[in-house]
């Protein structure tokens, strides 16, 4: 499963280690692109 968002990276870049999915951040503009990978369990 793949899930494309658009989330303001610097209220988002704290969090990303403590949640259950894989980020790819791409900071190629202010609303960076995120794509959300998630974990098989």
């Amino acid at each position: 499963m793949e899930i494309k968002i658009f989330f303001y990276y610097k209220s988002f870049v704290h969090m990303k280690e403590d949640l259950p999915f894989i980020l790819k951040i791409k900071e190629s503009n202010p609303h960076a692109e995120i794509i959300i990978e998630v974990r098989d369990q």
